[in-house]
């Protein structure tokens, strides 16, 4: 079968109107088709192909439980939560660490939205994937600027501090 914008699957209007929907925003995600076992990719945009490294053909019908991006820091328990994530029917959020195709490895967010047909069936699944390998940093920082800040202040409200600098 003919590959066609990245996706494999017969022509359909409702997964081009998810892509165009999605594709624009720039996100990194891929479709996965839920009603075959091994859950295959059958879209995935240049946002996840460039976030991971790995093209389209590389991608195309394998598994979105993504074994291709895990590595020695990818935890055991992050994949059993993705794996619940595909066998439930509401949308679920998993951080796990990914490695890219040139091997560096990044935190990633993956949130794993259900999509269904007339009858209430799971058919689809569309995963985005949001690199947050600084989040944890900024966080801190976040947290460290607070603290520093506010030593000195008896209410502890930063907003004061910040609002006057």
């Amino acid at each position: 079968m003919p590959v066609r914008r990245g996706h494999v699957a017969p022509p359909n209007i409702f997964i081009d109107t998810i892509i165009r929907k999605f594709d624009g925003q720039n996100r990194n995600f891929v479709i996965a088709n839920a009603q075959i076992e091994t859950y295959p990719i059958i879209f995935c945009n240049d946002g996840f192909c460039e976030l991971t490294g790995f093209s389209r053909a590389e991608v195309m019908q394998k598994s979105c439980l993504c074994e291709f991006l895990h590595c020695s820091s990818t935890s055991t328990y992050s994949v059993l939560q993705i794996k619940e994530a595909l066998q439930g029917t509401e949308e679920k959020q998993v951080e796990i660490m990914y490695s890219r195709k040139d091997g560096s490895r990044f935190l990633c967010s993956v949130l794993f939205a259900p999509v269904k047909n007339e009858q209430g069936e799971i058919i689809m699944f569309i995963i985005n994937y949001e690199d947050i390998t600084d989040a944890p940093l900024r966080n801190e920082l976040a947290k460290n600027f607070k603290n520093n800040c506010c030593a000195g202040s008896s209410s502890g409200n930063t907003s004061s501090i910040i609002s006057h600098t």
